[in-house]
């Protein structure tokens, strides 16, 4: 993987992250103030599953380069 690829991807990962955090924080916040139980569950399983997502996908990423570390 050459630098400025390198470069670009830790900047996508880095503004994906920031917008994750921000999805989270405004999830917990519809979590904790609505009265309705349909719209907690919603949201609760939305949040689990982009976590479940996006763990998944920065632990490839780490895995990559790994594998790029030792060959």
């Amino acid at each position: 993987m050459s630098q400025t690829q390198g470069e670009n991807q830790i900047k996508k990962l880095m503004i994906f992250t920031i917008l994750f955090g921000i999805y989270v924080v405004l999830s917990s916040v519809v979590i904790i103030f609505t009265p309705h139980l349909f719209v907690r569950t919603v949201n609760i399983l939305g949040l689990v599953v982009a976590s479940i997502i996006i763990g998944a996908f920065v632990r490839e990423l780490f895995l990559l380069k790994h594998k790029d570390i030792k060959q």
